[in-house]
C-alpha cells in the first residue's frame, strides 16, 4: 500500500504537459485516400521521406486504408505534429456509391514464379532436387482478384517447392486453394459493414485470442507494440495454415459493432508435441506436402470455429469482448499410416476474452485478458494478460511498463501474442521502457525487460529465467539523412552474456534514389567469437516511373558455435525477405519491377548466396511475377 501511495504521490507532481493531441490517436476519421501525386508532392514538401512514399504506396496498392492518425503512426513511425501536416494532403470524401459503369469493375491477375535453386561448385553446375520430394522443386502461385463497387471477389491456386501440384490420391485436388467473396459497405452509416463468404483473416484485441495473420515481432518501443487490429479481411495469401475459412461479418448500429465468425476448414494433422514445453497454439503446422509422410498429414484432420464478438469506439477510447469456441479432430485415419501413429490430439475449448485501448489526459492503456476453459483445469492456470501503460511526463519524455503473463494451460489455435519463443512457450514477463527526445534530431529509447518460463520441464533450448536490456539511438538529420543503432545486452546462462550491435545509415541521394548501410554484430562473452555482417542496398523507385529496382549485397562471417543472426530485407514488388546466416559467405538480392503500357507489371528478382565456409558452392533461384490490372 505504501508503494502505490508513493507512486500516485510522485505523479501528482508532474504538470499535465503532456500531448494535448494524443486523443487523436483513437479519432475515428474516413479512409485516408491515396494516388501517387499526392504522395511525390509530399516528398517535395520533405513532409515524408521517398522510402515512406514507397510504403505508402504498397500499402494502398495492397487495398489497405488508413482511418486515424494512430494507424498511420504505425505505418510511418512518426511524430503526431507531423502526421498532423500530411493528414490534409491525403484526406479526401468518402465517394458516394454511383450507379454501375464499365469503370467500376477491376480484375487483377497475379502470377508468381519461384526458380529451383541453382547449385555451383568449382566443378559442376546443377538443380538441387531432395530425392524424398515428391513434387517439381519449383514453387508457383496464380490469383484472380474481381472489384465491382462494394463488392470483391478472388481466387489462388499455389504450390511450395518439392510438392506436386496436383494431389490424386488421399485428398485429391491442388496443392493449395482457396477463393472468397466479400462485401465492404460503402459508409460507415450502413449496418452491415463487412460480409466474407470463403477464406479470411481475423485480427481481435492484441493477439492473445484470435490473431490469424503473422505479426510483427518484438519491439523497442511500447506504442509499436500496441496493436490495432484490422477485424476481418479477405485473405489471398501463401501460408497454408494461419487463416479461417466459412462466413464471417461485422454489424454497425452507432458505435457499436457486432462481428460473427464461423470457420470450417481441414487441416494437416499435427502429431503431438514433443518439445517439453507448451505451445500456444494447438493446430499451426508449416502447411507442407512434400514428401509421402507430409502427404499422408494433408488434410486429415478437421477444425471448426466459432465466435461472437462486441466492440464499441469511442474518440478516445476503443473496447470489446470476444466469446470463441475451436475445435480439432481426425477425420481420414488409415490404421497403417503414419497419421495413426502421431495422431492429432482431439482438442476442444471455449475462451472468452476482453480487450481495451485508449488515452486519458497525458496516459495510454492497452490490454487484452483471455480465459480459455478447459475441463479439469483451473481458471488461475488457462488465464493470459497482456498489460500496458504509458505515461507522458512531457513532450519530450514518456515512461511506461508493459506487463505478460500467459498461464501453463493457455491455448489458442490462432493466437499472436507478444514472446520470446517461435513455438510460443507458457511464460511471465513485464518490460520497461524509457524514451526521451533529446533534441529535435536526437532520440532515445532504453527498454530493459526480464521474462521468466516456470513451466519449462527442459532448459536445453531455453533458460528459465532471462534477461535482455535494449539501448535505441536514432539521429535524424533531415528527411535525406538518417542514422540509428541499437545495443543489446542479454545473460544466456548463469555465466555468459550474448552482446549485439544493430546499425543503419540511410541516405537520400535524390527523392527516387536511396543508399542503406547495414551492420550487426554479436558476441557470447564465454567464447569471444563473434558474429558479424555488413549490407548494402541501392534503391530506385521512382513512384512515377515505370522502371523501379533494387540492388542489395551482403558480408556474413558466423562461426561455428557463435550467435546467430538474421538478415531482413524488403525487395520491391517481392515483399520482406528473412534468411538465417550461418558460416562465411556473401549473398546478394536483387529486384526489377517494369510497368507496360497496357499496365502489365513484370517483377524479377534474383536471390544468390556465396558460401566460403568449407567446399565453396554458389546457390542461386529467382522469381518472375506478372500483374495484370483490367
Amino acid at each position: 500500500m505504501k508503494i502505490w501511495s508513493t507512486i500516485l504521490i510522485l505523479l501528482s507532481f508532474f504538470g499535465f504537459r503532456a500531448q494535448n493531441n494524443l486523443a487523436l490517436l483513437l479519432t475515428e476519421n474516413e479512409p485516408v485516400s491515396c494516388v501517387p501525386s499526392e504522395l511525390e508532392q509530399l516528398v517535395t514538401l520533405e513532409l515524408i521521406s521517398p522510402s515512406e512514399a514507397q510504403i505508402l504506396s504498397v500499402f494502398f496498392e495492397r487495398g489497405g486504408n488508413v482511418s486515424n492518425l494512430y494507424q498511420l503512426q504505425g505505418l510511418l513511425d512518426q511524430d503526431l505534429t507531423t502526421l498532423q501536416k500530411i493528414l490534409p494532403f491525403l484526406k479526401v470524401q468518402a465517394p458516394s456509391r454511383q450507379s454501375f459503369k464499365r469503370t467500376d469493375v477491376l480484375l487483377i491477375y497475379d502470377m508468381f514464379f519461384h526458380s529451383p535453386q541453382l547449385l555451383s561448385t568449382s566443378d559442376s553446375l546443377y538443380f538441387q532436387k531432395d530425392t524424398n520430394f515428391i513434387g517439381p522443386a519449383f514453387a508457383t502461385q496464380q490469383r484472380v482478384t474481381l472489384t465491382w463497387q462494394n463488392w470483391r471477389a478472388g481466387g489462388q491456386v499455389a504450390k511450395d517447392a518439392g510438392e506436386p501440384f496436383w494431389h490424386s490420391t488421399s485428398t485429391k485436388g491442388f496443392d493449395f486453394t482457396t477463393g472468397y467473396l466479400a462485401f465492404n459497405a460503402p459508409s460507415k452509416t450502413c449496418i452491415l459493414q463487412k460480409l466474407v463468404f470463403g477464406t479470411y483473416q481475423v485480427q481481435w484485441g492484441q493477439g492473445l485470442q484470435l490473431w490469424s495473420s503473422r505479426g510483427m515481432g518484438k519491439s523497442i518501443d511500447l506504442l509499436q507494440l500496441a496493436r490495432n487490429p484490422m477485424g476481418i479481411k479477405p485473405y489471398q495469401g501463401r501460408d497454408e495454415q494461419r487463416f479461417l475459412q466459412g462466413l464471417s461479418g461485422s454489424l454497425q448500429i452507432g458505435s457499436h459493432q457486432f462481428t460473427f465468425i464461423t470457420s470450417l476448414k481441414k487441416i494437416d494433422a499435427k502429431p503431438p508435441s514433443d518439445t517439453l514445453q507448451q505451445e500456444f497454439n494447438l493446430s499451426y503446422t508449416n502447411g507442407l506436402h512434400r514428401s509421402a509422410s507430409e502427404i499422408l498429414k494433408r488434410k486429415q484432420g478437421f477444425e471448426q470455429i466459432y465466435g461472437l464478438g462486441y466492440t464499441r469506439r469511442s474518440a478516445l477510447w476503443q473496447y470489446g469482448a470476444l466469446v470463441l469456441y475451436q475445435g480439432a479432430q481426425l477425420i481420414n485415419l488409415n490404421a497403417d499410416s503414419l497419421s495413426s501413429i502421431n495422431a492429432l490430439k482431439p482438442e476442444s475449448l471455449c475462451s472468452l476474452g476482453c480487450f481495451a485501448q485508449g488515452t486519458w489526459r497525458q496516459f495510454y492503456f492497452y490490454g487484452e485478458s483471455v480465459n480459455a476453459f478447459q475441463q479439469g483445469v483451473s481458471l488461475k492456470t488457462s488465464l493470459a494478460s497482456n498489460l500496458a501503460l504509458i505515461y507522458y511526463l512531457d513532450q519530450n519524455l514518456e515512461i511506461g511498463l508493459h506487463l505478460r503473463s500467459y498461464g501453463p494451460f493457455y491455448r489458442s489455435f490462432y493466437a499472436n501474442p507478444i514472446g520470446n519463443s517461435t513455438l510460443g512457450v507458457n511464460e511471465r514477463g513485464f518490460i520497461f521502457q524509457l524514451k526521451w527526445q533529446v533534441l529535435k534530431k536526437l532520440q532515445l529509447k532504453l527498454s530493459a525487460e526480464r521474462l521468466q518460463i516456470p513451466y519449462l520441464l527442459s532448459t536445453t533450448k531455453y533458460p528459465r529465467v532471462s534477461a535482455e536490456t535494449r539501448i535505441f539511438m536514432l539521429y535524424q538529420a533531415s528527411k535525406k539523412q538518417l542514422f540509428n543503432c541499437q545495443v543489446g545486452v542479454r545473460p544466456i546462462s548463469s555465466q555468459a552474456l550474448q552482446y549485439r550491435f544493430l546499425g543503419n545509415v540511410e541516405y537520400q541521394l535524390h527523392k527516387s534514389e536511396a543508399l542503406k548501410l547495414t551492420s550487426q554484430w554479436a558476441m557470447v562473452s564465454t567464447t569471444q567469437q563473434t558474429s558479424k555482417y555488413l549490407e548494402l542496398s541501392w534503391t530506385h523507385a521512382p513512384l512515377s516511373s515505370k522502371l523501379q529496382f533494387e540492388v542489395i549485397f551482403g558480408y556474413f562471417q558466423i562461426p561455428s558455435g557463435a550467435a546467430t543472426l538474421f538478415t531482413n530485407s524488403s525487395l520491391i514488388g517481392i515483399g520482406a525477405q528473412t534468411q538465417q546466416l550461418n558460416g562465411i559467405g556473401t549473398y546478394t538480392l536483387t529486384a526489377l519491377k517494369y510497368t507496360f503500357e497496357n499496365e502489365w507489371k513484370l517483377i524479377f528478382a534474383t536471390f544468390l548466396n556465396n558460401s566460403y565456409s568449407d567446399i565453396y558452392t554458389r546457390k542461386l533461384h529467382f522469381s518472375i511475377a506478372l500483374q495484370k490490372k483490367v
